[in-house]
């Protein structure tokens, strides 16, 4: 710890009396260097599409998308499942013995 301590009196958080000290026009000047580039960048940026323009572009995405709907003399009838096999519907006898007596 003593060694810590050493290092940390060595580098104190104040400037010495005869460093000389940054004038307020350094940072104000990076700071107006940064807003400018900012500033440019966005104003050469191509210009996006609007509001009303993605609205229409994706109405005309879901109506192309969408098929028509078929006619009703034109709709197939809808399959009767097929029994499966090995099973009998309720009420019927299953063959083999007969039952009885």
């Amino acid at each position: 710890m003593a060694h810590d301590e050493a290092v940390l009196a060595s580098h104190p958080d104040e400037l010495e009396p005869d460093e000389p000290r940054t004038p307020l026009w350094m940072p104000l000047l990076g700071v107006v260097l940064f807003l400018t580039a900012a500033i440019f960048w966005i104003a050469t940026r191509p210009a996006g599409k609007t509001a009303d323009e993605l609205s229409k572009a994706a109405a005309a995405k879901v109506q192309q998308e969408e098929p028509p709907a078929p006619a009703p003399e034109q709709a197939a009838p809808t399959p009767t499942p097929a029994p499966m096999p090995g099973r009998m519907p309720a009420g019927r006898p299953t063959g083999g013995r007969p039952t009885g007596g």
